[in-house]
């Protein structure tokens, strides 16, 4: 039950400062460090739910695919918006210009897609009941925030 709550925790989180930024006292650094908690917390975790698991390996090139593309949508939107766009600096009153090029061009939410990717890869690597649940829940949670963001 607790690897839910902590993957479910930043996606309320940035739910509500879509909505509303005073929820982080109107403080984008402030939700950038929890975020970034948040996401260092969350890779800590799978990395625990991972190990005692084998991974299969059977297949790997479309494995490691998956990820590498996830790996680099997500990247690109970093490079793109920089870590305040990213961080809904539009929503703080930041001017974030507009980007129209790679990866926003290539599919919408180019940075939830990329996770979603990612976490299909994982559950690809590791096909057991517990991470397939996990997994298919965080991705659920991507759909869920980039509909919100819509």
């Amino acid at each position: 039950m607790i690897p839910y709550i902590v993957v479910l925790f930043s996606h309320v989180l940035y739910g509500m400062v879509w909505i509303d930024t005073s929820i982080v006292q109107n403080d984008i650094k402030r939700l950038i460090v929890i975020g970034g908690v948040s996401k260092f917390i969350q890779i800590g975790m799978m990395a625990g739910l991972l190990f005692p698991y084998t991974p299969v390996l059977s297949y790997c090139v479309p494995k490691v695919t998956l990820a590498i593309v996830g790996q680099v949508l997500n990247v690109s939107v970093y490079h793109k918006l920089g870590l305040m766009g990213v961080y809904y600096g539009n929503r703080f009153g930041l001017a974030i210009p507009h980007v129209t090029s790679f990866p926003f061009n290539v599919v919408d939410n180019p940075q939830y897609m990329g996770c979603i990717l990612t976490l299909t890869s994982i559950m690809c690597f590791y096909p057991y009941r517990e991470i397939v649940y996990l997994c298919s829940y965080w991705c659920a949670l991507y759909k869920v925030t980039g509909f919100i963001e819509s």
